[in-house]
């Protein structure tokens, strides 16, 4: 039985006790009444039935409220549960990755479009990086594989493990920077590294900031989801404009072709004109030829007549 259960049951012998008092103090009365019993009694009667229904409203009460606890209690418990499971998921190294990269690609997916982004994408190194995002002809490594574990200790068990868990990330940024930043091979000169949670950035921010100044100066940048979310809304403007500027590009391209086909479409009426212009001139001449020998011919018709 849960707590709150116990809680209401002592509350309900409580009241019963209370009842009980009242119905021994009211016999006391009916002993001492003087007077009309039969009118003494009728009062009596009449106080005993206020007292069992508001007795048996009281009953009533309780039960739906005690019913209430163990819902509640029962919700508490369903709760605890997915504490629980939260906590087997954390305890693992393996699941903990599988989490930050769930996420990770729920972010990603809901905002950017399917052709800008790809999970699990092999670089030219050989080395796999969790999702990399591609703006202006760059590839954008992003890692999500936040090391939790000494983190989890150090809040769990006090300071002792702040300094193992500054190694693991200090470790963590010095991989993606070493492994995932190669310009010379297409990526950007940075590199994203997504951390699961608010409250693990915050708390970094706050009590370890030294561990964002180290992550800049090796080229990373680490967000939170919400700074995560914001800065691939940024990048989704850059990528629609992008794609504005690569569409004007095909445009301008078109009609410089469209221009050149258009002068060369002139040349060719030019030719064609002068050629046809040619033509025209030697058959006026070929007419007039003929117009004279028509002429000859008729002449000397007439002087042989």
């Amino acid at each position: 039985m849960t707590f709150l259960a116990v809680t209401a049951l002592i509350l309900l012998i409580a009241v019963i006790i209370i009842i009980l008092y009242l119905l021994g103090q009211i016999n006391s009365l009916k002993a001492k009444i003087p007077g009309d019993i039969t009118t003494n009694m009728a009062l009596m009667n009449g106080k005993l039935t206020e007292i069992e229904q508001s007795t048996i409203k009281l009953f009533g009460d309780i039960r739906q409220k005690v019913g209430s606890i163990d819902e509640k209690a029962t919700n508490l418990e369903r709760v605890q549960g997915s504490i629980d499971k939260l906590e087997a998921i954390f305890q693992n190294p393996k699941s903990r990755g599988n989490f930050g990269e769930f996420f990770l690609e729920e972010i990603v997916g809901d905002i950017l479009p399917e052709e800008s982004y790809k999970f699990q994408y092999t670089l030219q190194s050989r080395d796999i990086v969790d999702a990399v995002i591609f703006t202006s002809g760059k590839i954008l490594p992003v890692d999500a594989k936040f090391p939790l574990e000494n983190f989890l200790k150090w809040q769990e068990n006090g300071r002792e493990f702040l300094s193992k868990f500054k190694r693991d990330v200090k470790n963590r940024i010095e991989e993606i920077s070493g492994k995932y930043i190669k310009p010379q091979a297409g990526t950007t000169d940075f590199a994203l590294m997504y951390i699961p949670s608010e409250s693990i950035y915050y708390k970094i921010v706050d009590e370890i900031p030294e561990l964002i100044k180290f992550a800049r100066e090796q080229h990373v940048i680490m967000l939170s989801p919400q700074l995560f979310a914001a800065y691939l809304s940024i990048l989704l403007s850059m990528i629609k404009r992008e794609k504005v500027a690569e569409k004007i590009k095909e445009v301008i391209n078109y009609l410089n072709s469209l221009e050149e086909a258009i002068g060369q479409l002139s040349t060719n009426l030019a030719t064609a004109y002068r050629h046809f212009s040619n033509g025209m001139a030697q058959l006026e001449n070929l007419k007039k030829n003929i117009d004279r020998l028509e002429s000859e011919i008729k002449s000397r018709s007439l002087s042989e007549k």
